[in-house]
């Protein structure tokens, strides 16, 4: 990840090695004292090697749990959906009173950043995409490129008073 530029995204798996280390102290060390390795005597004595030892995976395990525990979206971008996209674009359309149907939504990660596809069908020839793309980037909460897609429609609203038989 670093190669390619990724940063946050070396970051998390920066992380997650961590999480594997402090991981495996922790469970050797539980498993050494259960299988009895471990003398009790030897464990409650104040400066025995043991106790360090597990003081150490327990600050390491703290350590590592901290950003885990508050600092995952600053480490890893959060994935978006077909459905969160397709739901902004409805809420937008909502708000703005303007048919818009979605087509096709794709959604792809460049250094980070979300790049949405997305194609609509409406009969609007001149629909605001900008307003559209800020609305998309407001409901998700995160730096996005947006590439929209029109596809102009023509809609009818035709009423059969009597069918023909």
């Amino acid at each position: 990840m670093l190669q390619l530029g990724e940063l946050r995204l070396a970051g998390g798996a920066a992380l997650l090695f961590l999480v594997n280390v402090a991981g495996v102290l922790a469970s050797g060390a539980a498993t050494f004292l259960i299988a009895g390795l471990a003398p009790g005597q030897r464990l409650l004595s104040s400066g025995s090697r043991i106790q360090d030892g597990l003081r150490w995976a327990a600050i390491a395990t703290i350590i590592v749990a901290l950003p885990l525990q508050f600092g995952q979206t600053r480490l890893l971008p959060s994935l978006l959906d077909d459905d969160t996209i397709e739901g902004a674009v409805e809420k937008w359309a909502e708000s703005t009173g303007r048919a818009v149907d979605t087509v096709d939504v794709g959604v792809d990660y460049d250094h980070g950043t979300a790049q949405v596809n997305l194609i609509i069908a409406t009969p609007d020839t001149n629909a605001p995409v900008d307003e559209l793309a800020g609305a998309i980037a407001n409901e998700v909460d995160q730096p996005v490129t947006v590439d929209i897609q029109v596809m102009e429609t023509d809609r009818s609203l035709v009423s059969v008073a009597e069918p023909d038989e």
